[in-house]
């Protein structure tokens, strides 16, 4: 499950969009990466699962600059109860052509055998005015 709030971040004050990451428990100690998309469709296919994020700009973002900038623990390892956190953090943005946006974010596993084995649901925030 993947829960995250609050479900809309203001561009002008900015704030923290935080990302609750739970997995089976026989995932505790494994590898995560939390992915995002301006879309959930089509979807993608990744190992033995379809991760609900489109492949666009934003998804490249979130895959080749995990845990820098506006992504906070979006990459690491799952507790002992298969449990992590991770936030969106968006400064103040003066460009109100983002309003309305809405990003997806959800994560995948991998297994200590490097298998991708769970994908998670997506959540989203919408940028406002």
């Amino acid at each position: 499950a993947l829960e995250g709030g609050p479900s809309t971040l203001s561009l002008a004050d900015g704030g923290e969009h935080t990302m609750l990451l739970t997995a089976p428990n026989a995932e505790a100690g494994a590898f995560y990466l939390v992915l995002g998309s301006f879309d959930t469709e089509p979807g993608l296919p990744i190992g033995n699962v379809k991760l609900p994020l489109a492949f666009d700009r934003y998804f490249l973002m979130t895959l080749t600059s995990p845990n820098s900038g506006l992504h906070q623990n979006t990459r690491g390892f799952l507790d002992n109860e298969a449990k992590a956190k991770a936030s969106l953090v968006l400064p103040q943005v003066q460009d109100p052509s983002l309003a309305g946006t809405a990003l997806y974010h959800a994560f995948l596993v991998r297994s200590a055998s490097g298998a991708i084995n769970f994908s998670s649901e997506a959540t989203a925030v919408t940028l406002t005015l």
